[in-house]
Formats: structure tokens, sequence, C-alpha cells
């Protein structure tokens, strides 16, 4: 199983006022543990909870007969368990970056220009 904590940095729900929605899903603009930006679909368990700045675990286990990754938002995680996986996934990020020699962010996606 792979998940990868984020940090919530926008909700978008169909009820927004600012939004015009095709559908009734919720989405979460968040920053991954290694500085990626992305906008995933929020389980409907928790699209009623999930609010900008909560820590996250984003589902990347592979689609049934696919390799592609779910890349949906399945738990929040909150109070302590919240600081310390993010402190652990910070702190490896950095010691990655440290060891390639990399400054204090990585290089852009490639599918990003």
């Amino acid at each position: 199983m792979v998940y990868h904590p984020a940090k919530v940095l926008m909700v978008f729900t169909p009820g927004d006022k600012e939004l015009e929605s095709a559908d009734k899903h919720t989405l979460a603009m968040i920053k991954t543990w290694d500085e990626n930006l992305m906008i995933l679909l929020v389980d409907e368990k928790i699209e009623n909870i999930i609010k900008k700045d909560d820590t996250v675990l984003a589902d990347y286990r592979p689609h049934e007969n696919t390799p592609v990754p779910r890349q949906i938002i399945t738990k929040i995680l909150r109070g302590k368990m919240a600081d310390a996986t993010w402190k652990q996934f910070a702190e490896h990020f950095e010691e990655v970056k440290k060891r390639a020699g990399i400054g204090t962010s990585v290089a852009p996606q490639q599918y990003i220009r």
C-alpha cells in the first residue's frame, strides 16, 4: 500500500458560490510531503469534514487491473499523529535533498510547464 501525506491548501465543494460544477464531488488542492501540488478527489465519507490546513493521506494504491494510482484523499490525520507524520516525512525529504545537493526546493514536475 502506498499513501502520501499532504497538507490541504484549499477545498473545492460543489456548493461553493465561486465554483460552477458539473458534478457533486469535493476536491482538495494539496501540497505533498515532497513539494508536489495536486488537486485530488476527496472520498465522500470525509468530504464534509475536510478543511484547509488539514494533514491528509492520499491513497496511491493502483486501481484493480491497472497500474494507475487511485489518487484520492481517504484519511485526515489530527493532533499529534498529524504533526508527527508530517515532521517525519519533511525531515526525510530534507535529507534526500541534501544528499542530492538540492537547495530549499526541488525542480518542477516534468509535466508542469
